[in-house]
Protein backbone atom coordinates (compact mmCIF):
# COMPACT_ATOMS: atom_id res chain seq x y z
CA UNK A 1 0.00 0.00 0.00
CA UNK A 2 1.35 2.95 -1.06
CA UNK A 3 0.67 5.87 1.35
CA UNK A 4 0.69 9.57 0.31
CA UNK A 5 3.18 12.16 2.29
CA UNK A 6 4.30 15.20 2.32
CA UNK A 7 7.57 16.52 0.36
CA UNK A 8 9.33 17.60 3.34
CA UNK A 9 8.61 15.16 5.67
CA UNK A 10 10.97 12.60 6.82
CA UNK A 11 9.72 9.66 5.24
CA UNK A 12 9.73 11.08 2.06
CA UNK A 13 13.26 12.43 2.01
CA UNK A 14 14.24 9.02 3.28
CA UNK A 15 12.52 7.57 0.19
CA UNK A 16 13.99 9.63 -2.13
CA UNK A 17 17.35 9.12 -0.86
CA UNK A 18 16.99 5.56 -1.52
CA UNK A 19 14.52 5.30 -4.05
CA UNK A 20 14.89 8.47 -6.01
CA UNK A 21 13.13 7.79 -8.93
CA UNK A 22 10.46 6.02 -8.07
CA UNK A 23 9.78 9.05 -5.58
CA UNK A 24 9.85 11.28 -8.47
CA UNK A 25 7.39 9.22 -10.29
CA UNK A 26 4.73 9.09 -7.10
CA UNK A 27 4.86 12.87 -6.76
CA UNK A 28 3.93 13.25 -10.51
CA UNK A 29 1.32 10.82 -10.86
CA UNK A 30 -0.21 12.06 -7.28
CA UNK A 31 -0.11 15.72 -8.75
CA UNK A 32 -1.94 14.44 -12.17
CA UNK A 33 -4.70 13.04 -9.98
CA UNK A 34 -5.04 16.08 -7.97
CA UNK A 35 -5.87 18.18 -11.21
CA UNK A 36 -6.49 15.86 -13.79
CA UNK A 37 -10.17 16.68 -14.21
CA UNK A 38 -9.39 20.56 -14.68
CA UNK A 39 -6.38 19.79 -17.16
CA UNK A 40 -8.15 17.50 -19.53
CA UNK A 41 -11.70 19.48 -20.07
CA UNK A 42 -11.29 19.95 -23.69
CA UNK A 43 -14.86 21.76 -24.55
CA UNK A 44 -17.78 23.65 -22.87
CA UNK A 45 -20.81 25.25 -23.47
CA UNK A 46 -23.07 26.89 -21.28
CA UNK A 47 -26.35 25.46 -22.14
CA UNK A 48 -29.91 26.86 -20.34
CA UNK A 49 -29.77 24.04 -17.66
CA UNK A 50 -25.99 24.42 -17.21
CA UNK A 51 -22.41 24.01 -17.82
CA UNK A 52 -21.59 20.96 -20.29
CA UNK A 53 -18.24 19.58 -20.69
CA UNK A 54 -16.50 17.61 -22.95
CA UNK A 55 -13.62 15.89 -21.45
CA UNK A 56 -10.85 12.77 -22.31
CA UNK A 57 -11.08 10.52 -19.57
CA UNK A 58 -7.92 8.61 -18.95
CA UNK A 59 -9.32 5.76 -16.81
CA UNK A 60 -11.56 4.86 -19.33
CA UNK A 61 -9.87 5.93 -22.47
CA UNK A 62 -13.26 8.06 -23.78
CA UNK A 63 -14.35 11.15 -23.86
CA UNK A 64 -17.13 12.00 -21.04
CA UNK A 65 -20.27 14.16 -21.58
CA UNK A 66 -20.34 15.55 -18.16
CA UNK A 67 -23.17 17.96 -17.40
CA UNK A 68 -23.95 19.59 -14.23
CA UNK A 69 -21.90 17.30 -12.02
CA UNK A 70 -22.92 14.46 -13.36
CA UNK A 71 -21.18 12.37 -16.41
CA UNK A 72 -23.84 11.01 -18.41
CA UNK A 73 -22.04 9.15 -21.69
CA UNK A 74 -18.90 7.94 -22.74
CA UNK A 75 -17.89 8.19 -26.16
CA UNK A 76 -15.34 7.12 -29.01
CA UNK A 77 -14.92 10.62 -29.99
CA UNK A 78 -15.02 14.52 -28.48
CA UNK A 79 -17.17 15.21 -32.21
CA UNK A 80 -19.74 12.31 -31.14
CA UNK A 81 -20.48 13.66 -27.42
CA UNK A 82 -21.29 16.76 -29.57
CA UNK A 83 -23.66 15.18 -31.76
CA UNK A 84 -25.55 13.67 -29.12
CA UNK A 85 -26.49 16.73 -27.28
CA UNK A 86 -27.19 18.51 -31.00
CA UNK A 87 -29.90 15.82 -30.88
CA UNK A 88 -31.21 16.05 -27.49
CA UNK A 89 -30.00 12.37 -26.88
CA UNK A 90 -27.59 12.65 -23.67
CA UNK A 91 -29.62 10.87 -21.11
CA UNK A 92 -29.94 13.75 -19.14
CA UNK A 93 -34.04 14.76 -19.34
CA UNK A 94 -33.51 18.02 -18.19
CA UNK A 95 -31.46 18.60 -21.44
CA UNK A 96 -33.16 16.05 -23.63
CA UNK A 97 -36.77 17.35 -23.10
CA UNK A 98 -35.99 20.27 -24.46
CA UNK A 99 -35.68 19.24 -27.93
CA UNK A 100 -37.06 21.58 -30.25
CA UNK A 101 -37.08 24.39 -27.18
CA UNK A 102 -33.62 24.71 -26.90
CA UNK A 103 -30.74 24.44 -29.63
CA UNK A 104 -27.75 23.42 -28.47
CA UNK A 105 -24.07 23.99 -30.62
CA UNK A 106 -24.54 22.22 -34.23
CA UNK A 107 -21.33 20.92 -34.05
CA UNK A 108 -17.87 20.76 -31.81
CA UNK A 109 -16.21 23.44 -33.56
CA UNK A 110 -19.16 25.77 -31.81
CA UNK A 111 -18.44 24.62 -28.46
CA UNK A 112 -16.01 26.49 -26.41
CA UNK A 113 -12.40 24.61 -26.63
CA UNK A 114 -9.57 24.96 -23.50
CA UNK A 115 -6.76 23.51 -24.85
Amino acid sequence: MIRPFSHDSPSFVNYLQTFPLLCVELVVVQANQNFREEELILYFYRSPIGLMQIYFDQATRKYALKIGDIVYELHESAQSAADNVYVHVTGCYEWDRLDGEASGPTDLSEWDYRP
